[in-house]
């Protein structure tokens, strides 16, 4: 009867410590994605960051000079007919 109330409490205790250690390998795999999502949230601002900068007009105003094109002056209008 000893043996057994012995058995019986190892295996208890032996399927505890599974837990507490597929506990804490899950925690650490979140802690890990967690970890990710920040990154990809700081990066995603960063681009954010960029993609408005060389979205401001003053800056689009530049490239389009850089690149040769000019405000239009006389504008004319054709007439189409379908």
């Amino acid at each position: 009867l000893f043996l057994a109330v012995v058995l019986v409490v190892t295996v208890l205790a032996a399927a505890y410590l599974s837990l507490a250690a597929s506990n804490v390998r899950l925690s650490r795999h979140v802690w890990a994605m967690e970890q990710a999502l920040g990154e990809a949230e700081r990066t995603n601002q960063a681009l954010a960051v960029g993609i408005a900068r060389w979205s401001s007009i003053p800056v689009l105003q530049e490239r389009s000079v850089a690149l040769g094109y000019a405000p239009a002056q006389n504008v004319e209008y054709l007439m189409m007919e379908p």
